[in-house]
Parts: C-alpha cells; sequence; structure tokens
C-alpha cells in the first residue's frame, strides 16, 4: 500500500513539474514577445521624433518670399480681441504673402505670429499667438 501510495505521490509531483516547466516556457515566449514589442515601440517613438525634428528643421529654413513689415496693417477688434488687418493691394509682399495663404488653405504661422485669410479672400488678417 506504501508503493501505492508513493507511486501516486510520485506521478503528481511528475504531472506538476511537467506543468511547471510548460509555464515556464509560456514564460519565456511572453516575455520574447514583450521583449519585442518593446523594441518596436523604442523604434516607432525614435522615428516619431526624427520626423519632427526634420519637419522643424524644414520650417525654420523656409526661405519667406514677403516681409511684413513692409505691408501697411491697420488695427482692428474683432470678437477674440485685437489684431491688425491689411488690403494693401499694391504691395509686392502682401501679394506674396496672399499666394503663400491660399497655397496653405487660408491659414499659417510665422515667427509666432498667425496670419488667415477672411472670407472675402483679400483681407488678411493676423495676430501674435498666444500659448495656453
Amino acid at each position: 500500500m506504501a508503493s501505492a501510495a508513493t507511486a501516486a505521490t510520485l506521478t503528481s509531483s511528475d504531472a506538476l513539474q511537467q506543468r511547471l516547466t510548460a509555464l515556464e516556457t509560456q514564460l519565456r515566449e511572453i516575455t520574447d514577445i514583450l521583449e519585442q514589442v518593446a523594441h518596436d515601440a523604442d523604434l516607432l517613438s525614435c522615428n516619431i521624433i526624427r520626423a519632427l525634428k526634420h519637419k522643424q528643421q524644414q520650417q525654420e529654413q523656409r526661405q519667406w518670399t514677403w516681409d511684413p513689415t513692409r505691408i501697411r496693417w491697420e488695427r482692428d477688434e474683432g470678437f477674440k480681441g485685437p489684431y491688425e488687418k491689411t488690403e494693401d493691394y499694391t504691395s509686392a509682399d502682401y501679394k506674396a504673402l496672399l499666394a503663400d495663404l491660399q497655397a496653405h488653405k487660408g491659414k499659417l504661422t510665422r515667427d509666432g505670429i498667425f496670419y488667415w485669410t477672411f472670407e472675402n479672400g483679400a483681407t488678411i488678417g493676423r495676430k501674435q499667438v498666444t500659448r495656453k
């Protein structure tokens, strides 16, 4: 009787050892997968940072074809506060700015100043960008 109990204990012990070995194998597989996910996330974040840096460098290197100081601006007040506007049709800089705005769907920011075109397509507004 003692040998039957010993055999049952050994069988139970063997089964537990096999289950433990299977769990260790699964844990190694999960660890490998998590390490790969972490590696992929690192690569993705590096690629995003590179792309943002490249975009910023392009924006900094951009050559502007217009000088806002050579455009006549009028102060005005809107429902969002003060701004400046122009319809300086005779200025080459106005025309270049208007073309640039049209190429950027009517809105752009340069040197901390936001420029936009009004609905009439000819009036240009500008105001200092405020960070919240």
